[in-house]
Parts: C-alpha cells; sequence; structure tokens
C-alpha cells in the first residue's frame, strides 16, 4: 500500500520517528513509529463522544472506539506503522531485537504502550505474538488490498500500558464472537 505521498509524509510528519538498527555501521532494519495519544482531556471526551475523529491517533482512537479504552487517549503510545529487516538479514531474531530496544526507548520516554494494526496473515500473527504483543481487535470487513482482515497488537510498556492492555483484551474476549457478522 505504498504511496507516493508516503515520503512527504516521512520527512514532514511531526509524529513519526524513525528506527534503525545498523551491524558494522550497515543499516539491516528500520522501524517507522507514530507517537499518538497524549491528547487534552476535552478532545479525548469528544473522540469517546464520537463528535470527532482527529487524523492519525489510530491506536488509541481505535481501543477507545472499538473497545472503550478511552483512558488510551490521553496516554501516550507508540503504533508501529512498518518494520522491516533486509531480505538478506532475515529469521535471525532482528525484527524482535528491534522491538525490543524500541520498547527500552519508550520506557525512557513516558509511552504506555505500543501497539501495530496490519492485515492478518498467520505467519505475520505468529510474529507479534512471539514478540509479546496482545491481539486485542480484529476486524470485521477485510482490507480492499490484501483481502485479509485487520488485527490490532498491543504491549504495555509500563504499569498504565498493563491496565489498557488488559482492559482491551477483557473487552475484545466479550465482544469479538457477537460482533462477528452471520
Amino acid at each position: 500500500r505504498t504511496r507516493s505521498s508516503d515520503l512527504r509524509t516521512l520527512l514532514d510528519g511531526p509524529s513519526l520517528r524513525t528506527f534503525v538498527l545498523r551491524d558494522a555501521g550497515t543499516i539491516v532494519a528500520v522501524v517507522l513509529v507514530a507517537d499518538e495519544g497524549g491528547l487534552p482531556a476535552d478532545l479525548a471526551q469528544a473522540i469517546a463522544d464520537g463528535k470527532r475523529r482527529p487524523h492519525g491517533h489510530v491506536l488509541p482512537q481505535s481501543l477507545a472506539v472499538h473497545l472503550n479504552v478511552t483512558e488510551a487517549l490521553q496516554r501516550r503510545s507508540w503504533r508501529i506503522v512498518r518494520i522491516a529487516v533486509h531480505s538478506q538479514a532475515r529469521r535471525q531474531g532482528l525484527g524482535r531485537l528491534c522491538l525490543e530496544q524500541l520498547q527500552a526507548q519508550a520506557q525512557t520516554e513516558d509511552v504506555a504502550l505500543l501497539g501495530s494494526l496490519f492485515a492478518a496473515s498467520a505467519d505475520v500473527l505468529a510474529f507479534w505474538q512471539a514478540c509479546d504483543f496482545t491481539a486485542v481487535r480484529v476486524g470485521i470487513t477485510p482490507e480492499a488490498t490484501s483481502g485479509a482482515y485487520p488485527v490490532l497488537v498491543v504491549q504495555a510498556v509500563d504499569t498504565d500500558g498493563m491496565a489498557l492492555v488488559q482492559q482491551a483484551r477483557r473487552r475484545f474476549e466479550q465482544t469479538f464472537l457477537s460482533g462477528l457478522p452471520d
């Protein structure tokens, strides 16, 4: 789903950050992260009430709107937009290492939650679960480009994040089966 405007977004997006993993000076993996949440109380309430839907903040808005975890709107979260490992360096644990390093960095920056939203496939979901991310939402309609269902995964960074993950997971377990179409 890469578009020509993605480069401009990458260069101009104030909430986007790029992390790299190097081996002997050569970049072997890249992670693109969107810094989301941390919204003021009045905006968070307007989102929770369905009156506002500001651009960005996909992770906390999804948690608030779909799972009723409204506290996620006011806590900072990092959404992993893309993670890429060089083709000659795959299957060596570098993706997992990137996520471990990302979590360590997030702890130093008062981030409560890491997450990602992606088109589900067995191997991609297995990767995220092996990296200790928890699935908390599965979309009910397939994505147009991939034909796969979207999945939202999260991982706590701090104690507030743990509470958010537990609340989201509990809500997901309560509503998933009843939310499936006939």
